[in-house]
């Protein structure tokens, strides 16, 4: 099963991919309403756009959420995981309309690795990650994600301490 869930999750957020990079950039920054959400900063797409973006793959916006994430300061502290939620990440840079990374690492197996545009990967449930930036630096990435992290009063965001 998490094989078929990580190939859906990875070919959602190609199609996002390629709306974006269909898109106007004035228009796709227009399109995005960035909030604190633990440190980061995340916007949802609109619900039309993900409804049309998810109706071929068989899913609705309850099912799947679609998020894009900024990181412009240290959160090295907030290495986590989620209990239930798969996320399919995709770092974004100038390709997508987005900045490119800068001075950006990720959490993977125990520790901090550069990250770089056009890389991807599918973070499991119970896996520690994190996301973080050096001083003066800015990544953004795409996260899809099943179920989705947060559902009305749920949030499956868990620190590491």
């Amino acid at each position: 099963m998490e094989q078929d869930l990580g190939k859906v999750l990875k070919e959602i957020g190609q199609a996002v991919i390629q709306f974006f990079q269909e898109q106007n950039p004035e228009k796709l920054d227009a399109m995005l309403s960035f909030e604190d959400y633990h440190g980061f900063l995340w916007s949802s797409l609109p619900t039309d756009v993900l409804e049309k973006i998810l109706q071929p793959f068989g899913y609705t916006p309850e099912q799947i959420e679609v998020e894009v994430i900024k990181t412009l300061k240290d959160q090295r502290d907030e290495v986590h995981y989620h209990q239930e939620s798969y996320a399919y990440v995709f770092i974004l840079g100038h390709s997508t309309h987005f900045a490119d990374p800068e001075k950006a690492l990720t959490y993977k197996d125990g520790s901090w690795v550069p990250v770089h545009e056009n890389e991807s990967w599918l973070i499991s449930p119970k896996t520690f990650h994190g996301f973080t930036v050096e001083d003066g630096g800015m990544l953004t990435f795409l996260s899809i994600q099943y179920p989705p992290i947060v559902q009305g009063d749920k949030d499956d965001y868990h620190l590491v301490r």
